[in-house]
């Protein structure tokens, strides 16, 4: 009991922490037995995240007294002696504004105390030292993505802001997705692209994301600021009610009115007032000519009837899980005039 002091050696400190504790007994001859063991202490151990022009240090313990203060201190290139740089009350410590790809060394002092007289106060520990390089990986931030719908040519107008003017002037390419699962890659654009016009598309319904790229490769995928369109932003598919097949070159066909969007297919079919069905398709622009689909002789003028199942695609149609079909039932009727 005189002797209160060991040294541990050979040990790789730079890899790993340690930790210990010391067994007290009885040692009366015939009665030797353990009194028990002390709580547990381990040595200070760092461990440090690059980041873009950034190392964050955090410092690992577990000891039964408590540490109040941390110093860290950085290896000074031309005296080659470590420099204290910061202190805190706190385990981590994030040292900035670095240059990246250059190498910096580290190592913490620990103070702390039991609080109580009759004990070494205040108890100071090292850390091992570790170097470390800050690199650039991190994402560019999210562009601020717009949209604009074409409902005549059903496309989509997209235009996003120059990210290399603002948090990415490292900025090497942009991803356009469709949101889904998984997300469908639209397009791949340089850095001096901010619009795109996506084009002849089945719906105009969906989310989207753009996401950029820098020069070491660091996107992400998972940050991102989404537009959504609904097939509500166009007008809905609608027929009307008069129609003249003269052969005038005008309005000489059934047809639906212009501007509607992703509808998938139709279930149409027109009765006359007898009920017996006079045409029926499943084209979304419907052609009828006012022949009769048995004899394709012209039908009278009149009255006709219909019942139109319309199903718009709500969904993704790129991503079969996604894609989703929405059935919308029209009735009305048809005035055919020569």
């Amino acid at each position: 009991m005189n002797d209160t002091t060991f040294t541990d050696t050979g040990l790789n400190t730079r890899d790993t922490a340690w930790t210990y504790s010391i067994e007290f007994i009885n040692n009366t001859p015939g009665n030797t037995f353990s009194i028990g063991f002390a709580v547990p202490a381990s040595s200070v151990y760092i461990k440090t995240a690059p980041s873009d022009k950034e190392i964050k240090v955090t410092i690992q313990y577990n000891v039964p007294w408590v540490n109040q203060e941390f110093t860290i201190f950085r290896k000074n290139d031309i005296t080659q002696l470590f420099d204290s740089v910061a202190t805190s009350n706190l385990p981590v410590f994030t040292d900035k504004e670095l240059i990246n790809d250059q190498e910096y060394c580290y190592k913490v002092r620990t103070s702390g105390t039991y609080g109580t007289p009759g004990y070494i106060d205040p108890i100071i520990n090292f850390s091992q030292e570790t170097c470390e390089k800050p690199k650039d990986n991190v994402a560019p931030c999210p562009p601020v993505l717009k949209v604009e719908v074409n409902c005549d040519n059903q496309s989509l107008a997209f235009s996003w802001n120059d990210l290399s003017t603002s948090c990415a002037p490292d900025i090497e390419r942009y991803y356009l997705y469709r949101k889904g699962s998984p997300h469908i890659l639209i397009g791949t654009f340089d850095a001096l692209t901010t619009s795109f016009v996506y084009n002849n598309l089945q719906t105009i319904a969906g989310c989207f994301f753009l996401v950029g790229e820098d020069l070491n490769g660091n996107a992400d995928t998972t940050n991102y600021t989404e537009v959504c369109v609904s097939i509500d932003n166009c007008p809905r598919y609608r027929l009307p009610n008069v129609f003249t097949p003269n052969s005038d070159s005008f309005n000489d066909f059934f047809v639906p009115f212009p501007g509607y969007t992703s509808v998938e297919k139709v279930d149409m079919k027109i009765f006359n007032r007898w009920g017996v069905v006079v045409f029926e398709t499943n084209d979304p622009e419907i052609k009828w000519d006012g022949r009769d689909k048995s004899s394709n002789k012209e039908c009278a003028d009149g009255v006709y009837f219909y019942v139109c199942d319309v199903y718009e695609v709500v969904g993704s149609p790129e991503t079969p899980d996604d894609k989703r079909i929405q059935k919308r039932t029209l009735t009305d009727s048809i005035h055919l005039l020569r």
